[in-house]
Order: structure tokens, then C-alpha cells, then sequence
């Protein structure tokens, strides 16, 4: 799975454990091309869900889908595109299962590359191009366009905490396991606030047709 927070689940980690299961995530900006459900299940069934939308309207000319057919539209879809065979291929295809480590190439993930934010904390520059060479290898280098002209890249972002950026990890191992455990127990610690007393006062009120008993004001509401 992803590295989204929301999936990340203390009770989910130990069932899976109980159970055996090995819970890993995956790389950022490769769920294209390692998510099993994404290359062999998704496009089966926004295809057959097309088809059931398409089969709908022509049963009912001159209306329009309404949430109220998106179940029963997507129930016919996902029995059709939800069986073990396109699961399973889902694995392979993505070289996952059975393991497959030249399933895919650099070239792959370019796309997501002009994407990557650079990292604050390192100020390096590679300036490799910019050295100069001995005048003898001068028609023996190759050069790239992207050291010819840089790709354009994502500014870093300047809003504060967010979520932590994802990496691959399996889960369900004990070091990465009990990180997560610690996490939610911070989460959940309760804080210290300064609740507020309520004080009743008195209205002294001068005057022989009152009763001062009778005029008491307690947090900010009069009787």
C-alpha cells in the first residue's frame, strides 16, 4: 500500500501480525507502476462501470445518473474486474509476486522526477558538468539535456509539520512497529489545560426594594 497516514493502523498492524501478514509500503511516485490494484484492476472495472453507465441511459432515455444508481452501477463493475485472476496478475505484472526486480526501468519514473522537492537540508550542488576536463577527453563526454538545461523542479514547501515524507517500509517489522505504537501514544496522550473555575459574585445592589440574595451572578449569567 501507500504511505498515507489514514492506512497506518496500530489495530490493523497487530492483526496482520497475529495473522502472519507482512504489511509493506511502497516508494513515492511509483504507484503507476507498483500498486497491483492500479495496473490490473482499476482500469477493468472504470471500463465495465462505462459499460453499465452506457447499458443505464440507453434504458432510460432523457434522465441522468444520480447518486442513487452509482451502487447498483458499481456492483456490476466490480464483480466483473475484482476476481482473482486480474488480483493476481495485478502481482505479477508489477513484479511483486512472483519477484521480479527488472520488471521495470529508470525511464519508468521520469515522469515524477521533475516533481521531487529538493531537500532544505542539503544545500550541495552538483557542479560535476561545470569541471573542467582535460582538453584530450573533451570529444569523449556525453552529455544529457537535463545537464544542458536542468528540468524545472517543485519549490520546496513553506507551510509547517504536514505529513512526514513516505519511504518503503514494512510495517509489520518490530523496529517499524513499534515506532508507530510510540506515534499514537503521543497522539493520544492527553494535554494539560487550565480549566476555568466558575465564581459566583454578589450584585450589591443599594437600595431597600432589592434583596441582594435575590440578585446572584455565577459565570456570566444573571437570575
Amino acid at each position: 500500500m501507500d504511505n498515507h497516514e489514514c492506512h497506518i493502523s496500530v489495530q490493523a498492524l497487530d492483526y496482520a501480525k497475529s495473522k502472519g501478514i507482512s504489511l509493506l509500503t511502497l516508494p513515492p511516485h511509483c504507484s503507476n507502476r507498483l500498486q497491483s490494484i492500479d495496473v490490473s484492476v482499476f482500469g477493468p472495472f472504470k471500463r465495465y462501470f462505462n459499460s453499465a453507465a452506457d447499458g443505464w441511459m440507453l434504458s432510460n432515455p432523457g434522465k441522468t445518473i444520480s447518486i442513487y444508481q452509482i451502487s447498483s452501477l458499481s456492483d456490476q463493475a466490480f464483480t466483473l474486474a475484482f476476481t482473482p485472476k486480474n488480483i493476481q496478475a495485478g502481482f505479477k505484472k508489477t513484479g511483486i509476486y512472483l519477484f521480479n526486480r527488472d520488471i521495470s526501468v529508470d525511464d519508468d519514473f521520469l515522469c515524477s522526477f521533475v516533481t521531487d522537492r529538493p531537500d532544505p537540508n542539503n544545500a550541495c550542488v552538483d557542479n560535476s558538468v561545470a569541471q573542467s576536463c582535460p582538453q584530450d577527453d573533451v570529444a569523449n563526454i556525453c552529455l544529457t539535456p537535463e545537464q544542458l538545461r536542468p528540468y524545472p523542479k517543485a519549490q520546496p514547501r513553506k507551510k509547517k509539520g504536514g505529513r512526514t515524507p513516505g519511504r518503503s517500509r514494512i510495517l509489520t517489522d518490530t523496529p517499524e512497529k513499534l515506532q508507530i505504537e510510540e506515534n499514537e501514544a503521543k497522539r493520544k496522550a492527553p494535554t494539560s489545560k487550565c480549566k476555568k473555575t466558575k465564581v459566583a459574585r454578589r450584585l450589591v445592589v443599594e437600595s431597600d426594594d432589592f434583596n441582594v440574595d435575590d440578585c446572584i451572578i455565577s459565570s456570566g449569567e444573571s437570575e
